[in-house]
């Protein structure tokens, strides 16, 4: 994933995501993203340009709250693909 290979279809990746944005506030049971959180995991200098894509980005369907964790970092990297290279958890 860190190469920016979105193509996998790993379970366990998808899962850890889902963990990892849960324990940190970003997701919560309902698989609902807190924009507010999410943007203080983020460099500040890509807070402000986040917020609007973060608030596109959480409402990518997902069958199941592993897959939409994955999805919602899928689309986001998309538009900031230089964050795989600034944020820990990847």
């Amino acid at each position: 994933m860190k190469s920016g290979n979105f193509e996998q279809d790993d379970p366990r990746l998808k899962c850890y995501l889902k963990c990892f944005m849960m324990k940190n506030g970003i997701l919560n049971s309902n698989a609902e993203v807190d924009v507010q959180r999410a943007l203080r995991h983020l460099p500040r200098s890509l807070q402000e340009s986040s917020k609007k894509l973060l608030n596109e980005c959480k409402s990518v369907p997902g069958i199941d709250h592993c897959e939409k964790a994955f999805q919602i970092v899928k689309c986001y990297v998309k538009h900031h693909p230089e964050i795989l290279h600034s944020v820990p958890l990847l």
